[in-house]
């Protein structure tokens, strides 16, 4: 719930950090029970990362970019994935392979925080202790939306009452793509007349039931549920079980890094040009006749059953980016992050009972595939009763969504509506409306 006080940036940056120092903290301790501890504070802090970089990828990009900029940040994952493989074979012993693979987030943390010093000369202070001289109002700016390399989300900015500081990172914006002029023409008037259009029916606060309290999004949150926890189930299940395949880890390690690469191009092109309701539900579909096909075929063809298992998990990965985005879409700016937590929470509940599936192979060898694929299907047919969202502009509050449903605002409609603030005109590729 950070986030719906704090902004998008805020616990983003902090995230780095606390990921940095648990990551290193579990390969230092002795104790199991400490070990647990740390990684989990390390699983949750991973999902606050996601999200919170989502959240911003979405809320900035306009409408016909936010395809490529999502499927761009999925393939950072692809990317580390590569890497992973190459460290952790040159890395044997796994507490310095733990601490390795930890720093790089204090660095992040560090990037992020060029605002530091100028609290630091604020307070006129030479060489002090920082954490234990900062306190908690001056941690948070420099963390927030005033300077630095990444600016707080508009949208979220505008949301809250913010609308001077919302102005000066939509001018930086401006700048920085080239668009000084228009960006100079945004003035605190023309912002406000946009929140009174806006945000007028925005509650002063939300909770978890608002994500059940009116039938659009409660519609939406159900199927959502389904979705990230049969997604995450069949993922992990599949990436938890390497060693069956026969071949070296760190070769199907890479193998499963590498499918993902055509598997989010074809992602890509199927989001822009088809939609998002067919693409994640097609891959999903796919990924679990290709999970129970696999049982079907002889323990000597291991080749055979790498390559279809390689092909159900790129699958896999490239639903859960194109899921990270559709979601982000799907719910409005008043309750983005708290819905997109929420679906995330069952992506983890997924990846608890992964194991717990794959147990069941001692009762029956066809157990854990048949319990993967059809928790895939079922996936893919839940999103079916999803709106589709390609080319639609984001909404902001929650009559606004409920509003859109019972109007049934047509495609057409949407893709010839405008951004509220635009600070350029839609290019002809969504690519170049990326970059």
């Amino acid at each position: 719930m950070a986030q719906l006080r704090l902004g998008r940036k805020g616990p983003l940056v902090w995230s780095y950090l606390q990921l940095a120092v648990s990551g290193a903290a579990t390969a230092y301790v002795s104790s199991f029970s400490a070990y647990c501890v740390f990684r989990f504070l390390m699983g949750m802090t991973f999902s606050g990362i996601i999200l919170n970089s989502l959240s911003l990828v979405v809320e900035w990009m306009p409408t016909r970019g936010r395809t490529v900029a999502g499927v761009l940040l999925g393939y950072s994952f692809t990317l580390g994935q590569l890497i992973l493989a190459g460290v952790a074979y040159l890395i044997r012993p796994w507490r310095w392979l733990q601490f390795a693979v930890s720093v790089p987030f204090l660095v992040f943390f560090l990037y992020s925080c060029e605002s530091l010093y100028h609290i630091l000369q604020k307070r006129k202070l030479a060489r002090p202790p920082v954490f234990l001289v900062l306190h908690q109002q001056d941690i948070f700016p420099f963390l927030g939306s005033e300077g630095g390399w990444l600016p707080e989300s508009s949208r979220w900015l505008l949301l809250h009452g913010k609308s001077q500081l919302a102005v000066q990172n939509l001018r930086k914006v401006a700048a920085m793509n080239g668009r000084k002029e228009e960006g100079e023409r945004l003035t605190k008037e023309v912002v406000s007349s946009y929140i009174q259009s806006e945000f007028t029916s925005i509650r002063t606060s939300n909770s978890v039931l608002d994500l059940f309290r009116t039938p659009a999004i409660r519609k939406v949150t159900c199927c959502l549920m389904v979705v990230w926890f049969s997604n995450s189930m069949a993922y992990y299940g599949l990436a938890m079980d390497l060693q069956k395949f026969g071949l070296s880890v760190y070769l199907v390690q890479v193998l499963f890094g590498v499918i993902d690469i055509p598997a989010m191009l074809v992602a890509t092109t199927t989001m822009i040009y088809v939609g998002r309701r067919a693409t994640v539900a097609s891959f999903l579909i796919v990924a679990g006749l290709m999970v129970i096909a696999n049982m079907f075929v002889p323990e000597d063809m291991q080749t055979l059953r790498t390559a279809q298992a390689a092909l159900g998990k790129g699958c896999l990965a490239s639903s859960f980016i194109c899921v990270y985005l559709f979601t982000g879409e799907l719910y409005p700016t008043e309750i983005r992050q708290m819905g997109m937590g929420f679906t995330s929470v069952n992506a983890r509940l997924g990846g608890l009972a992964a194991p717990l599936v794959t147990m069941l192979g001692e009762f029956g060898t066809v157990l854990p595939p048949v319990g993967f694929g059809a928790t895939s299907i079922l996936a893919g047919l839940a999103v079916c009763f999803l709106a589709e969202t390609r080319n639609m502009p984001l909404v902001e509050t929650i009559e606004a969504m409920e509003r859109r449903v019972k109007a049934g605002l047509s495609r057409k409609d949407a893709e010839q509506k405008s951004e509220d603030i635009s600070l350029q005109q839609l290019g002809a590729s969504a690519l170049k409306e990326t970059i």
